[in-house]
């Protein structure tokens, strides 16, 4: 779950994802913090209710799935265009 010492730039990041290099950079140090989860979470429709019991029932999957569409959306498609 976020907590104080999250990324403050990921806990607002834009929602098309122009961070990429901010982002890489957090995949780069293996520091994916509680704010990217949510972030993925949410853009994939999960309230934040469905999320918290997800983290209390450590149901990985979905959080894993939400986390690389996420990531996938952000990084693949961006670095295409590039």
């Amino acid at each position: 779950m976020p907590e104080p010492g999250d990324c403050w730039l990921c806990l607002f990041m834009d929602k098309e994802g122009k961070q990429t290099d901010h982002l890489l950079s957090h995949l780069k140090e293996k520091y994916l913090h509680g704010s990217i989860i949510v972030n993925a979470m949410r853009e994939n429709n999960y309230r934040d209710e469905q999320i918290s019991l997800f983290f209390h029932m450590k149901l990985i999957d979905q959080i894993k799935r939400s986390l690389r569409k996420y990531l996938q959306k952000r990084l693949i498609s961006n670095i295409a265009i590039k």
